[in-house]
């Protein structure tokens, strides 16, 4: 036996959208409500850890981060230190180099000697090398190793250069040895 409404169906009973959504959102509430009076010490406990893991999770986060960045930094510096000791053991070559080029300059092999040892010092210029080797500039004694002095007019200003100096990256590794005049 089927009832006699359930037999006629009436379309203009159903809820539109509209009010389907109103349902929903009511409904939603109501359950946010009930979950907010409904709390059981289990859940409570069950936040408070979670809430410490993810707290703790984001400090071992963070000090990982300043691990790595920190490890880079000291890698970076390590690396720059090596280069530094290089290019100091590299100076009494650079030196015999320099010589050598100076000496065969107006020779046959000057020409051999130039496009050998050139490109080598090149290289290291590109790379942060600076030869102090430069005369008539005033001096300067965080640059400059005075070995001779001869009377003059004016200042103190590089009259030779008796052995250049060397910079890397700005920082002296060996003042050029000069002789002064003034």
């Amino acid at each position: 036996m089927v009832p006699e409404d359930q037999g006629n169906f009436d379309e203009s009973n159903e809820p539109n959208d509209e009010e389907l959504n109103e349902i929903v959102i009511e409904a939603e509430e109501i359950v946010a409500n009930a979950e907010e009076e409904i709390e059981d010490p289990i859940v409570q406990e069950l936040r408070r850890e979670r809430d410490e893991y993810l707290e703790s999770l984001q400090r071992t986060k963070a000090d990982f981060d300043n691990y790595r960045r920190r490890v880079a930094r000291l890698e970076e510096e390590s690396n720059e230190k090596r280069v530094l000791a290089l290019i100091e053991k590299l100076i009494p070559t650079l030196d015999d180099l320099s010589m050598l080029l100076a000496h065969v300059a107006n020779s046959d092999s000057g020409e051999i000697a130039e496009k050998t040892i050139r490109p080598m010092f090149s290289m290291l210029t590109n790379e942060g090398l600076e030869v102090i080797d430069a005369i008539d500039v005033v001096f300067d004694p965080e640059i400059h190793l005075a070995v001779a002095h001869e009377e003059g007019e004016g200042g103190p200003m590089v009259a030779e250069i008796l052995r250049p100096g060397y910079r890397w990256k700005g920082r002296v590794l060996r003042p050029a040895m000069v002789k002064v005049i003034g």
